[in-house]
């Protein structure tokens, strides 16, 4: 295996365990950059980025965006939040105001995106029609 391989294998396991118990280790972040600082310039900028890359795809993974027209109540945010966290870690929730949406809600969970919003109703009722 070449030095390029074991380095990117080392990142990919700092990066790893950068998390205990499913919450981001602000110790272990510090700890791990400054490790990868003491490499060589080049290297050393190289391993920061895919450092930092790696611990946001694996946040991405598990924020919540709720998109919808209109704001919720802190209740309402919470009941989805609750639901959606009985099959999915969620990290962070973040609330999006779509007036474009008209009704309806689009949730977005790392690459995975639920809708049912009017218009995705509209789409579904058009395809039958046309069918």
């Amino acid at each position: 295996m070449t030095k390029n391989a074991n380095l990117k294998n080392l990142i990919i396991k700092l990066a790893r365990e950068s998390f205990v118990n499913d919450k981001l280790s602000a110790q272990k972040v510090r700890m791990f950059l400054d490790l990868l600082k003491k490499q060589p310039k080049g290297e050393a900028v190289e391993s920061l980025n895919l450092y930092m890359k790696l611990i946001k795809n694996e946040l991405d993974k598990h924020r919540l965006i709720v998109e919808v027209p209109y704001p919720l109540s802190k209740h309402q945010l919470n009941g989805i939040t609750k639901l959606i966290s009985m099959n999915q870690k969620i990290f962070e929730t973040e609330i999006v105001i779509n007036t474009e949406l008209l009704g309806g809600f689009r949730l977005k969970i790392g690459d995975e995106v639920f809708e049912d919003t009017f218009a995705n109703r509209i789409e579904q009722v058009r395809n039958v029609i046309r069918s």
